[in-house]
């Protein structure tokens, strides 16, 4: 049944979660799925997904991760925002841009070699064309002498679920502040058209401790650290109360821990 976006409350029935793809990871995508390289040296770290779930909420347009930097970050100076591969000039606090999409990879680097005088140019400094191809290479660099971006680059915040910024790599040579960005991994076969990415929070239902009972089953072998645990003892007038418990098939010593709360709020400790 069809729900109008403009509808303030949307009740979904319960999903429970039964299986969960296995992860992974081989020698060839452990760069595009391991976003601790970008995080590494980061002081400043953007969840674009929840920024853009705001934004939508709100009613407003989607925006270039561009115009979403320049709008929340008065350190992203921009005299012209980055439309596409040839325009633009943005630097971070003065500084020029290294943006990296997916640590590196390969759908979405630019051609250093090809490239490099326009480089040289916006980055105000030679950099070590071999590095960059070999380890770490960009999918743009902007400042404000100009900008050069790979023409599949993810300009819109849809594409992209987390952002890094690295003013003070330690990896860093020219002063350049490096932005690590990471996409949504796309399919052949999937189709963002018309689609919003929306996330759910899931929660878990408490379960009880589970206690044996051997009057009941025969007794097996039992090498449970933890024999008894219960939550919600009430004492009695007197201040007592009363468990029994079957013990398990090794113990030599037992630690009890008791922990409680009197009617007037006192905490209480017992070991």
């Amino acid at each position: 049944e069809f729900i109008p976006i403009t509808e303030k409350d949307h009740v979904l029935q319960n999903v429970t979660v039964k299986a969960k793809r296995k992860r992974y990871f081989t020698n060839d995508d452990w760069r595009w799925k391991n976003e601790a390289y970008g995080r590494q040296y980061a002081t400043l770290y953007y969840d674009i997904d929840k920024e853009l779930e705001k934004i939508l909420d709100r009613g407003e347009p989607e925006p270039t991760i561009f115009e979403f930097l320049a709008k929340n970050n008065k350190m992203f100076i921009c005299s012209e925002l980055p439309k596409d591969s040839t325009t633009g000039k943005m630097a971070y606090g003065g500084h020029p841009i290294k943006w990296i999409v997916d640590n590196g990879d390969g759908n979405v680097v630019l051609n250093a070699r090809k490239h490099y005088a326009v480089l040289k140019t916006i980055l105000g400094t030679p950099f070590d064309l071999i590095e960059n191809e070999n380890h770490e290479p960009l999918a743009g660099a902007s400042s404000m002498k100009g900008s050069l971006f790979t023409w599949n680059f993810p300009m819109w915040m849809s594409e992209i679920t987390n952002l890094y910024i690295v003013p003070d790599s330690p990896k860093e040579t020219n002063m350049a502040v490096r932005v690590y960005l990471y996409t949504h991994r796309k399919y052949s076969t999937e189709s963002n058209k018309g689609l919003r990415r929306t996330y759910f929070q899931g929660f878990n239902q408490a379960s009880t401790f589970k206690t044996e009972d051997y009057s009941v089953i025969p007794p097996m072998a039992d090498f449970r650290r933890t024999i008894w645990w219960q939550p919600d003892i009430t004492t009695d007038a007197e201040g007592k109360a009363k468990v029994e418990f079957f013990n398990n098939s090794t113990c030599e010593e037992m630690y009890i821990s008791v922990e409680g709360m009197t009617q007037d709020g006192k905490i209480l400790i017992n070991e």
